[in-house]
């Protein structure tokens, strides 16, 4: 293997990594949280009863989250 192709991989493992991070990770499944919310609210997509909890749950878990991420802030 040369250096090139090893650079390449290098590369590629960096970008595995980032993109599979557990604090991306965490804010996917907060920001789907408050989606799914948002939608139930406004008629589009309605939850269970244990749906919304579980929704709940994660936003909770996470909220720390809403504060570091300018996306996630414009959902809140």
């Amino acid at each position: 293997m040369n250096a090139k192709m090893k650079l390449m991989l290098l590369v590629l493992l960096g970008v595995i990594m980032t993109f599979s991070s557990p604090v991306l990770a965490t804010l996917t499944d907060l920001s789907n949280a408050m989606s799914d919310l948002m939608d139930h609210i406004d008629g589009t997509t309605p939850l269970t009863g244990p749906q919304i909890e579980t929704r709940t749950a994660t936003i909770e878990a996470n909220k720390a989250y809403m504060d570091d991420n300018t996306t996630i802030m414009g959902e809140a």
